[in-house]
């Protein structure tokens, strides 16, 4: 079987479960989102320039941390609930002779193509909406609001890592 059979198979699986999915994919794409925007607000030199701005970065630095453990423990759980109602779909493709390594080609797959998807659309939104928080917090502590907008790679390459590696591990525990 050649490689766009599975992945014709997996977009196909990804369509048809889309009412699984769905809930799934925005999941994953809120938990990009909430990882981006805090590890923005905690490098942002802006933030930093603030009166105490060291002591609420240090804050959002130990936030990072928490979150990404929350996300990671979040899309497992999510991950094998999905991988629990599939089941029996599963067992159909063994019974009309697929292997076990063809079942695993398909969901590295299906995993590759969620995580990605998951991984462009929330960096998007997560930049659309990180200027809008940095505003929302300046507000807050009554600084005063520059102008301008910044990207950092710094974040946009830690959010990127650390959801490689979760899909990963969630692909790995998927075939294991």
């Amino acid at each position: 079987m050649g490689n766009k059979f599975y992945l014709k198979m997996a977009i196909s699986n990804i369509k048809k479960n889309a009412k699984t999915y769905g809930p799934y994919m925005i999941a994953s794409v809120c938990t990009v989102v909430m990882f981006y925007i805090i590890h923005f607000l905690s490098i942002s030199e802006t933030l930093g320039k603030m009166n105490d701005g060291a002591s609420i970065q240090y804050v959002l630095t130990l936030g990072v941390g928490v979150v990404g453990l929350f996300v990671g423990i979040f899309l497992f759980y999510t991950n094998s609930f999905l991988i629990k109602r599939r089941q029996k779909e599963f067992g159909l493709f063994n019974i009309l002779g697929m292997d076990k390594k063809h079942i695993d080609k398909v969901l590295s797959i299906e995993t590759f193509v969620i995580g990605m998807a998951s991984i462009v659309g929330g960096l998007i939104v997560g930049i659309a909406f990180s200027k809008m928080m940095l505003l929302i917090l300046l507000k807050i502590f009554d600084f005063e609001v520059p102008s301008g907008f910044e990207i950092p790679m710094q974040s946009i390459r830690l959010t990127c890592l650390v959801f490689i590696g979760i899909y990963s591990a969630i692909l790995i525990w998927n075939i294991v």
